[in-house]
């Protein structure tokens, strides 16, 4: 009887393991709609490096990639390589590094609590991630964010396996992923050491210290030597009263609006048709955080693992604190393993007691409890497959494949002036027609236009703001112009749009939505 049990179980899990693989793979072509200047960015590289050895600043495999002026950590980019290689420059190339990330984040996972508590919660921790609305949405697109997430959870599961050393390795690369991770795996892994100090060999913690520590000089002497590197967070640091703003920003990461209602207002960053967590990671966390405080009382709290999540629980908001975007699915995500494991806990605690709920009763209240939760997932599926992509559509700066695309039917010699307005666009001109900047004629634009657009103009294409090109057309300045959609009110009316043999209608429309409006002099 046990082992038909055990077949239906693990039948059970591969299929619903299947089912949350299936739903981060499904319809990754159309959402999101379109890609993000970011992702733009980190596959171009990727394929400039692939074909010369050098960035498009024309950097010799730079530890950090100059890209818009903000510096970007290099490891997502140097991941995405062998995939550009394979593949060719495309969305789905860029973005795999970050869905594979998300679906070996739900496997460790699993394997850090299979060390902790079993097999049993192993397969439910490997689950309860994998369907996490968090860690979906991210798998979704090119985050460096998902992938120093997985690396994080990698060096921890190595941790408690006793590979400290290869834990280390996995743990320095953390540091050039995302730049959360440069606050959260020193402190974390300084506690993790404290915590298992009597199960590890004095020499063996220094040389773990030291690894970290000279992992981090090349991070660190980068930063000391060079000022603009600090331009990032000078950009997202908070105004005002710091301490105030601090503490605020990092209670915020708890608060119901983005835990359970809303989650990050940012619509690339989230879908905004649940909370960051689901309603039943939420109940399971609070009994599981429950249990922690009882042990506590009760001086029963000796468990290293439980110290650990508390730790990390308590460091996780600090990246996101110190910044004027707060509450941050991103610089916050390392709040999402302790969510997990809060409610791991509390469901370990629950699958103990579970013979008290073989009540006739006690079953249809467990039956009903489970269908609302259920009922939760759908709907934000439902809401991500349905409705997302047309209420996130100005979000992922959509419309720039097809725009360039139909750029290609017209004469090289004819001036194109394109708004600025959904930003960074010569980065899509270099990602959807790939050709090597040292081989272009271009100008650099200046530094303080470059949160815009760092070309001016790369060839016959130039990249200007509306007003600029208000102007050109107020001084009869000849060309084709390309504006956003939400531009076109600006305009004046007595424009002629190119006929529709050059150019479809003038007007490059996605999913019954105007993306851009197109015209010419």
């Amino acid at each position: 009887m046990a082992k038909k049990h055990f077949k239906l179980a693990s039948f059970s899990f591969i299929c619903l393991f299947l089912l949350g693989v299936g739903l981060r793979l499904f319809a990754l072509g159309k959402i999101p709609s379109g890609i993000s200047w970011d992702e733009a960015s980190i596959g171009y590289n990727a394929w400039s490096v692939l074909e010369s050895a050098r960035d498009e600043w024309g950097e010799f495999l730079p530890l950090h990639f100059r890209a818009f002026g903000e510096w970007k950590l290099p490891a997502y980019i140097y991941f995405d390589l062998p995939f550009i290689y394979g593949l060719g420059l495309n969305p789905l190339a860029v973005r795999l590094p970050s869905i594979l990330a998300g679906i070996g984040g739900a496997i460790i996972f699993g394997l850090i609590w299979k060390k902790l508590k079993g097999a049993k919660a192993a397969f439910l921790s490997s689950l309860l991630f994998l369907f996490s609305f968090w860690s979906f949405f991210l798998s979704r697109a090119a985050f460096e964010v998902n992938l120093g997430l997985f690396l994080f959870l990698a060096g921890w599961c190595l941790f408690l396996y006793q590979k400290v050393y290869f834990s280390m390795f996995l743990f320095i690369i953390t540091l050039y992923t995302y730049n959360a991770f440069r606050i959260i795996t020193p402190l974390f892994v300084v506690w993790l050491l404290f915590l298992y100090r009597k199960d590890l060999k004095k020499s063996k913690i220094y040389q773990a210290i030291l690894l970290l520590a000279g992992g981090s000089l090349p991070l660190a002497r980068f930063v000391v030597l060079n000022k603009a590197a600090l331009s990032r967070f000078q950009q997202v640091a908070p105004e005002g009263n710091r301490l105030r703003l601090f503490l605020q920003n990092y209670l915020s990461h708890f608060g119901v609006d983005f835990l359970l209602l809303n989650g990050d207002l940012n619509q690339r960053h989230f879908s905004q048709a649940a909370g960051q967590i689901s309603f039943l990671v939420f109940g399971l966390g609070l009994l599981g955080l429950f249990l922690l405080i009882k042990n506590i009382k009760q001086n029963k709290f000796q468990a290293k693992s439980e110290l650990a999540i508390l730790g990390l629980l308590l460091l996780a908001p600090l990246p996101a604190a110190i910044t004027k975007e707060s509450p941050h699915s991103l610089r916050a995500i390392a709040l999402l393993p302790c969510f997990l494991s809060l409610a791991c806990l509390g469901l370990d605690y629950l699958l103990t007691k579970q013979r008290k709920l073989k009540s006739t009763v006690g079953r249809l209240i467990v039956y009903l409890i489970l269908i609302i939760f259920a009922g939760q997932y759908c709907f934000f599926y439902k809401d991500y497959f349905t409705s997302y992509s047309g209420r996130s559509f100005e979000n992922w700066q959509t419309g720039y494949e097809e725009l360039f695309g139909q750029l290609g039917k017209l004469e090289e010699q004819i001036p194109i002036y394109l708004s600025t307005k959904k930003l960074h666009p010569y980065i899509f001109d270099l990602f959807y027609n790939p050709r090597l900047i040292g081989d272009l004629d271009y100008d650099v634009a200046e530094p303080k236009f470059w949160h815009k657009n760092r070309l001016s103009r790369i060839e016959n294409i130039y990249f200007l703001d509306i007003e600029k090109i208000i102007d050109y057309l107020k001084a009869n300045k000849q060309g084709v112009y390309i504006v956003d959609a939400s531009e076109k009110t600006l305009l004046p009316q007595d424009l002629d749009s190119f006929d529709p043999a050059d150019f479809g209608k003038g007007e490059i429309t996605i999913n019954n939505q105007l993306a851009f409006y197109v015209f010419e002099l």
